[in-house]
């Protein structure tokens, strides 16, 4: 009966972070009017170039002097690491399938691709390589987080 009720938590707890989710990575910026036409909006979404966006938000926590500035760039390089880690507990806690590492890694590398083309195509956020690049060690942390919880089961 415990076991069903705990498994009952994670689920809903899980649909409530993806819930979270949705509103952080898209939600957060429906209605918000940017001028330009699609394409030009389109031609300054993305980043391909790997660190581009971590060396700057970086180089802006080190030498800024500005506050604000200084905290946005810790919250979007800390943030992008951490919003994942959840995301890397409840993959193979709820499915069985996941619960290898190379089969977790390419599902969740699936999943922050798909947001990341989302967000490219909707202009709803920006497609970076650099997300990919951070959301992927945070979900490792939860994946590990999650297998040394199970290591005895």
């Amino acid at each position: 009966m415990m076991k069903k009720h705990f498994s009952t938590f994670i689920k809903i707890t899980f649909c409530i972070y993806c819930l979270l989710m949705l509103w952080l990575l898209f939600g957060q910026r429906i209605g918000v009017d940017v001028p330009g036409s699609y394409a030009e909006r389109l031609a300054v979404n993305y980043n391909l170039s790997p660190f581009k966006t971590v060396k700057q938000f970086i180089s802006i926590c080190k030498n800024s002097t500005n506050p604000y500035m200084v905290r946005f760039s810790f919250v979007n390089l800390i943030g992008n690491i951490v919003m994942f880690v959840p995301l890397g507990f409840f993959l193979p806690c709820l499915f069985e399938k996941i619960r290898t590492i190379k089969r977790f890694l390419l599902y969740v590398t699936g999943i922050i691709l798909a947001v990341e083309f989302v967000q490219f195509f909707t202009l709803l956020g920006v497609c970076d390589i650099d997300d990919l690049i951070l959301n992927i060690p945070g979900a490792v942390i939860g994946y590990f987080v999650w297998k040394g919880l199970n290591r005895n089961t």
